[in-house]
């Protein structure tokens, strides 16, 4: 169940918003749920390709989290 879901969100990931990807972001990385690198790495991947249609504060609370978690990513960080 966990695959097929995460399978699902993985093949939606160039349908969501930069504030569902902020959202996405913040909660696997607060915590309170298991952080999945994959989908992290993914979302980046996202953000990193389409960076001028997210705000400033959107790029920033993804850069934080990212440092937090320690997944830095120096082609996220040129992007």
């Amino acid at each position: 169940l966990v695959q097929l879901f995460s399978n699902f969100v993985c093949e939606r990931v160039p349908q969501l918003t930069p504030g569902e990807i902020t959202t996405f972001v913040v909660a696997l990385t607060t915590g309170a749920l298991p952080m999945d690198e994959f989908w992290l790495f993914m979302l980046a991947k996202r953000v990193q390709d389409t960076a001028s249609a997210f705000s400033a504060e959107q790029i920033v609370v993804i850069a934080h989290r990212y440092a937090e978690r320690g997944l830095e990513d120096e082609e996220f960080y040129d992007a």
